[in-house]
């Protein structure tokens, strides 16, 4: 996983190429959202692998506002496809993925300007495995000028429907949002992952994975730790979880 930082990184390659200048609007900003897929350009955080000449047109065409405005952070072509089992098909384990977000402190808050939508759940959807269904189940404290209106709630849930959920599941991947409100009155992480993740067993979670909004999911990832927990002794009583080097050198994160 990768946390992110609000500094815009220079560090392409020279002298790769790029995809073809667009000509029209709709035509540019379908090239934002190739370049972005492409170089792994994250809009406002790091030109990823874009190489300079690339840079410019992503300037020039205003590539930030085109990928971010419509919150189109998801490749649908690099979604997963797994079989589609029939009615006898036993029941697959219910992967939890639980994060808390809020929009303490952000202005004029919208779907394209949150961690959330820009790299836990695009990535989240990118990586998923087959063999497991998936809910996942987001915290917000309780009077959050978003995510505790009906505006953002109705915001938020028809966006999983139309990136996520939907998609996936013509690709035979199960996954649904669970949104959950904490009534958070420290205002400090703690208490909201004590809340979601007791939801996430209420509702049946075989495993629960415990995120933060601006992780990234950089491969498949649910067999690789199921795998790893069923080894341990005894089996499937403990945590596992990725080695970051960029947070954590020596240990579990």
């Amino acid at each position: 996983k990768k946390r992110h930082h609000k500094q815009r990184a220079h560090v392409a390659p020279q002298g790769a190429g790029v995809v073809p200048a667009p000509g029209g609007e709709a035509e540019g900003a379908a090239w934002c959202k190739q370049a972005m897929w492409t170089y792994d350009v994250r809009p406002g955080t790091t030109w990823g692998k874009l190489p300079p000449d690339g840079q410019a047109k992503w300037k020039t065409f205003g590539c930030d506002d085109a990928v971010t405005n419509k919150a189109d952070f998801i490749n649908p072509a690099a979604l997963p496809t797994c079989p589609i089992g029939g009615a006898d098909e036993p029941k697959k384990p219910l992967v939890a993925v639980c994060c808390g977000t809020t929009t303490r402190k952000v202005d004029q808050p919208a779907i394209s300007k949150l961690a959330l939508f820009r790299y836990l759940l695009p990535s989240m959807a990118h990586t998923l495995d087959c063999g497991f269904e998936y809910v996942a189940v987001v915290g917000y404290d309780k009077g959050d000028q978003f995510y505790d209106t009906l505006h953002g709630k109705l915001q938020v849930e028809q966006w999983f429907l139309d990136k996520i959920q939907g998609p996936l599941s013509e690709r035979g991947l199960t996954v649904r949002l669970d949104l959950v409100q904490c009534d958070n009155k420290l205002k400090k992480p703690g208490p909201v992952f004590n809340i979601i993740t007791k939801h996430a067993y209420d509702v049946g979670a075989d495993y629960i994975y415990r995120v933060n909004d601006d992780t990234e999911m950089a491969a498949p990832w649910a067999h690789r730790f199921v795998t790893k927990l069923a080894n341990l002794g005894p089996p499937n009583i403990g945590a596992v979880g990725p080695l970051c080097q960029q947070v954590c050198v020596d240990g579990l994160c």
